[in-house]
């Protein structure tokens, strides 16, 4: 959107050069035109980093929650085998009391 507006402005500037052919342009235009394309790359710049910062916000989060998966499948796992061995014990203990 940005690299769109700052290629129409470009060419703007462009077509009133071409158009009064050099003579007359107004500095003030072209300085106005100049530094509204400079305005726009800070702008996008600007707007670049707060993604990158955000994209390594929800990878971070990302990394969190399967974390957080994994820890609460870790305990239920450990359930289970508890309760295996509970039942491997019962029937050790059953078999030796026979």
């Amino acid at each position: 959107m940005y690299e769109e507006e700052i290629g129409n402005l470009r060419e703007k500037l462009e077509q009133s050069y071409r158009a009064q052919d050099g003579a007359g342009f107004s500095t003030a235009m072209a300085a106005e035109y100049q530094d509204r394309i400079w305005q726009m790359n800070r702008d996008i710049l600007k707007k670049d980093e707060d993604i990158r910062s955000l994209q390594a916000l929800v990878a971070q989060k990302e990394s969190d929650i399967q974390g957080l998966k994994g820890a609460a499948i870790s305990p239920t796992i450990q359930l289970e085998m508890a309760r295996q061995e509970l039942g491997d014990l019962q029937r050790n203990m059953g078999m030796a009391q026979t």
